[in-house]
């Protein structure tokens, strides 16, 4: 296996995906150049300016607070260490674990939420996009790529779009994955949608979860869905 270390998975020098027409008529054919992630992007742009009123909420109803606490959030910035990442209590979860269609990469699989539709899948990467909201659509992405141990640091660096902080970041600390600390942060994903990224080293495998939600939505709600899928993490079922 290449070592992509200080790039993303998803950042480039993928095959495309064969064509498939969903039933929005989307072709993502259309999408399988350079960046999987921007692809998904594109694809949620798209099937967003189709939403309806009606479109089912992926994310559920909102809790009553508007600001509600990061996942598992703390104020420690991750550690520059290349040890293994260590555990993490899992606190007793508020949400319920997404129930969509199930993203697996390798070892690592997570579940996006409910109502969404897997669009791409590749050696290195699986996505999914759907509804939620306020009718339009949502992105969770899954990339892992098996690589020499790193700590937080160097993995929340091979997160990023050609090993580069994005605009617009903003560090949210650490969450768990699986009982593992994990770093989080946030970016703008283009003008209309913020990419909640969480990640680690693990079982192996350089590990991102992109979740790319409409800046429109109540914050509350993003972190309502990110939480859903962050409780489906798991590394252990191979």
């Amino acid at each position: 296996m290449q070592n992509l270390r200080g790039t993303s998975p998803v950042a480039g020098r993928l095959p495309s995906p064969a064509y498939v027409i969903d039933d929005s008529g989307v072709d993502m054919g259309r999408y399988g150049g350079t960046t999987t992630a921007a692809s998904l992007a594109a694809v949620a742009l798209v099937l967003g300016g189709c939403g309806g009123g009606d479109a089912p909420d992926a994310g559920g109803s909102s809790p009553s607070s508007s600001e509600a606490p990061s996942p598992s959030a703390s104020s420690e910035s991750p550690s520059e260490s290349p040890g293994e990442s260590t555990s993490t209590p899992e606190p007793t979860p508020e949400v319920e674990p997404a129930s969509g269609p199930t993203l697996e990469v390798g070892a690592i699989r997570v579940t996006a939420p409910a109502k969404f539709k897997q669009l791409y899948d590749t050696p290195f990467t699986d996505g999914a996009t759907g509804r939620v909201g306020d009718g339009r659509s949502g992105i969770v992405l899954l990339g892992a790529v098996a690589d020499d141990q790193v700590g937080l640091q160097g993995a929340m660096r091979n997160a990023f779009e050609n090993g580069r902080k994005p605009p617009g970041f903003e560090d949210r600390g650490t969450t768990s994955l699986g009982g593992r600390t994990a770093f989080y942060y946030t970016a703008p994903e283009g003008r209309l949608l913020l990419k909640h990224v969480m990640g680690l080293w693990d079982a192996g495998y350089l590990v991102h979860i992109d979740i790319s939600l409409p800046v429109s939505m109540p914050t509350a709600q993003q972190e309502e869905i990110v939480e859903s899928v962050r409780l489906t993490y798991d590394s252990t079922w191979s």
